[in-house]
């Protein structure tokens, strides 16, 4: 996020002005120990000193000359007073050390004013890191914003089915596989007479409706104990808490036989069931993309008939959309694990950059398949009642910003950890021993264990062997 999306208005001791330029200056104190014939010094650093805060103010309009002697006359009074930054926000204590009041022949009406701030406070720290939760907050947002534009974009589409004779049979193909994927998905009959409507005349009420039985099939939610559609905001911005103790699928996921291991642990005591309800969720959304066809060609069995005549191109516009949204689920997959604690700490690098890999090929199939479907429609947008040329483009970007969003939360997870390195056996061991040796921590063999995963037996550890390991 660039200081232009959420700058603030300037201000000093309550006046507001427009700021032109900002600039803000830091410099540390230090003494220097020099010796005779000895080059260089020791040098030690005293603190750091008043930030130095420079302000460019614009004032203008017919009543500019009222509004600068009135601003003159704050600037004049002596004392500290509160500055709010445009893009740091609140100082509480600066004290103006100098201003300069400029006009010029060629600009009427305006002048500007110059000034000079020194912090004056000891032990401030006003600059501070973005938090990751801003990151994921952001992604949530582009995916409610990304849901809407799709919406938007085949209301349009589906629009001239009805109303063009032309397209009634196009139209009765595209709602029969539309109601089909709801209760295919669903996973049985049930509700089959309330899936018989018009979603061709509501697509954002379809998109909705299949976001939420994906939302209930997914096994992330579970394994990172999310509620459903992050129907808790507050608790996602800051931690992700399990929900009324759910638990992570193990037994029917992995076939191991074992207990589920329950999401209100501290730590998850293995990576596999994340890893394996990730894949799972994919295989998914890869089923929901080619589905229309599938139903079209006879190779997955539809529950109400489709039209004897339905082809394959009848359906693409569905194909489409159930890209896009494989797309946007999958993002969400993505962010719930990545602004999950317990996943994340579980998670090796190598996962990280698989899960991340992975997103990005599935919004660039869906940039795809969208660019591919309605770019042509660009050239007939003069005659187009529906404007889907100028719909698509803000979904197309809408998915790059999300593709962004999710690369940048990914590569911070990752930098918060210690540099990744290699490092040798010494001697014959095991990892609990080797965590042991170089952590102190042996409890941090599992760590070592998931940093590699082509490991064949954890107690038996060669000297000379070459493991990756983190540097501290």
């Amino acid at each position: 996020m660039s200081w232009q999306d959420n700058r603030l208005e300037a201000s000093f001791r309550g006046v507001t002005f427009e700021v032109l330029r900002a600039q803000e200056s830091v410099s540390r104190d230090h003494a220097d120990h020099e010796y005779p014939n000895i080059d260089g010094a020791d040098v030690h650093d005293l603190g750091r000193k008043a930030r130095t805060f420079r302000l460019t103010a614009l004032i203008r309009g017919e009543d500019y000359d009222t509004r600068l002697n009135n601003f003159l006359v704050e600037l004049d009074k002596p004392g500290r007073g509160e500055l709010v930054h445009p893009v740091y926000g609140s100082v509480p204590a600066v004290q103006l050390t100098e201003y300069q009041v400029s006009h010029e022949a060629d600009n009427l009406d305006n002048c500007t004013v110059e000034m000079t701030f020194l912090e004056s406070v000891t032990g401030t720290n006003f600059i501070t890191v973005t938090p990751e939760q801003h990151w994921w907050d952001a992604i949530f947002n582009a995916l409610d914003d990304l849901n809407d534009k799709l919406a938007s974009l085949y209301d349009a589409v589906f629009g001239p089915y009805e109303r063009l004779k032309g397209l009634l049979n196009k139209g009765k193909a595209a709602l029969s596989a539309l109601q089909n994927t709801l209760i295919i998905m669903r996973g049985s009959a049930v509700g089959t007479v309330d899936d018989v409507q018009d979603f061709l005349s509501y697509p954002g009420r379809y998109i909705n409706e299949l976001g939420d039985i994906l939302d209930t099939r997914s096994l992330v939610a579970r394994v990172t104990g999310l509620s459903v559609s992050r129907q808790t905001p507050a608790q996602v911005a800051v931690t992700f808490t399990p929900q009324g103790g759910a638990v992570t699928p193990t037994a029917s996921l992995l076939n191991t036989g074992t207990n589920a291991t329950t999401s209100t642990s501290p730590q998850l005591q293995t990576i596999a069931p994340a890893l394996s309800a990730w894949k799972a969720d994919m295989a998914t959304m890869a089923t929901l993309k080619t589905l229309p066809g599938a139903l079209v060609e006879g190779t997955q069995t539809p529950v109400l008939p489709m039209p004897a005549t339905a082809t394959v191109a009848d359906v693409a516009d569905v194909t489409a959309l159930h890209t896009g949204i494989a797309a946007m689920k999958a993002a969400e997959r993505a962010t719930d694990m990545l602004s999950s604690p317990d996943i994340t700490d579980a998670l090796s690098p190598d996962d990280i950059v698989m899960i991340t890999g992975t997103v990005r090929t599935h919004i660039q199939q869906a940039i795809t398949a969208i660019r591919t479907a309605y770019q042509p429609t660009v050239v007939t947008l003069s005659s187009d009642a529906c404007a889907v040329g100028l719909l698509w483009l803000p979904v197309v970007e809408q998915l790059r910003n999300i593709a962004l969003g999710v690369q940048v939360l990914a590569e911070q997870v990752i930098a918060r950890r210690p540099p990744l390195t290699t490092r040798t056996a010494e001697q014959d061991t095991c990892l609990h021993l080797l965590a042991h040796q170089w952590y102190g921590d042996h409890t941090r063999a599992g760590e070592l264990l998931r940093l590699n995963p082509g490991l064949r037996n954890p107690n038996v550890i060669r000297k000379g062997d070459r493991l990756h390991a983190y540097s501290r």
